[in-house]
C-alpha cells in the first residue's frame, strides 16, 4: 500500500493546486535552459530541459516559462509549468516524486483510486477516460477529468499523465476551464506528447 501512496500523494497535491483556483504565481525570471525551435505545426516552439531531474518537454513560444522558484502559491510539489499568457487558469504543471523502492504498476487499481481521491476532493467530480499505455517507453497512465471549481460555477478540465520511471514518478497535467478547453487542445496535446527523459 505505501507503493501507491507516493504516486497518490502526487496527484493529491495537483488536487489542492487545482482546487486553490490559481496554478501559479507568476514573477518574471528569464530561465537558462529554455531553447527554441519550430514543430512539425509550423509553431514555433520553446523547449524546456531540467538536467537535475533528468526530463525535458516543448511548449509554445506564446506560452509563459514558469520556473520552480515562481511556483506554488499554496502548492510547492510543482518543479515547472508553463501558462497561457494572460490567461493563468490555462496551464500546464510538472512534478517529480522521487521513490527508493520500486512500484506496482497496475493501471486498473491506480485509476480506482484515483477516482476515490478525485471523487471526494473536487466538487461535481467526473472522469472522462482513464488508461494505461507507455510514453517513450514508459509504464504511464493517461487520466482526463472535470469538476466545477469550488465556491463557482466554473468547471474546470484536466489532462495528466502519471509516468513511471525507474527512481521516479513524473506527473505532468494541462488543465483549463472547461469552455477553453477545445481551444487549447492542441497546445496540451503538443506540450504532453513532447515530454521525454533525458537519461
Amino acid at each position: 500500500m505505501q507503493k501507491k501512496v507516493l504516486v497518490l500523494g502526487s496527484v493529491a497535491a495537483l488536487v489542492l493546486a487545482a482546487g486553490a483556483g490559481a496554478w501559479f504565481v507568476f514573477r518574471p525570471s528569464l530561465p537558462t535552459s529554455i531553447s527554441t525551435s519550430s514543430s512539425s505545426l509550423g509553431l514555433s516552439i520553446e523547449t524546456h530541459t531540467d538536467d537535475e531531474r533528468g526530463f525535458a518537454f516543448d511548449y509554445p513560444q506564446n506560452w509563459q516559462y514558469i520556473g520552480d522558484e515562481d511556483l506554488g502559491q499554496r502548492n510547492e510539489d510543482f518543479v515547472v509549468g508553463v501558462m497561457a499568457r494572460n490567461l493563468p487558469g490555462t496551464a500546464c504543471g510538472m512534478m517529480v516524486d522521487e521513490r527508493t523502492e520500486e512500484l506496482e504498476y497496475d493501471p486498473q487499481e491506480l485509476t480506482a483510486e484515483l477516482d476515490q481521491l478525485l471523487g471526494q476532493k473536487l466538487q461535481d467530480f467526473r472522469r472522462l477516460e482513464a488508461r494505461g499505455l507507455e510514453v517513450k517507453g514508459l509504464p504511464a497512465i493517461f487520466y482526463s477529468y472535470n469538476y466545477t471549481r469550488e465556491g463557482t460555477t466554473t468547471d474546470v478540465r484536466f489532462q495528466q499523465y502519471l509516468i513511471f520511471a525507474l527512481d521516479r514518478v513524473y506527473t505532468f497535467s494541462c488543465g483549463c476551464p472547461e469552455t477553453r478547453f477545445e481551444e487549447f487542445e492542441k497546445d496540451f496535446d503538443l506540450i504532453l506528447g513532447s515530454f521525454r527523459l533525458l537519461k
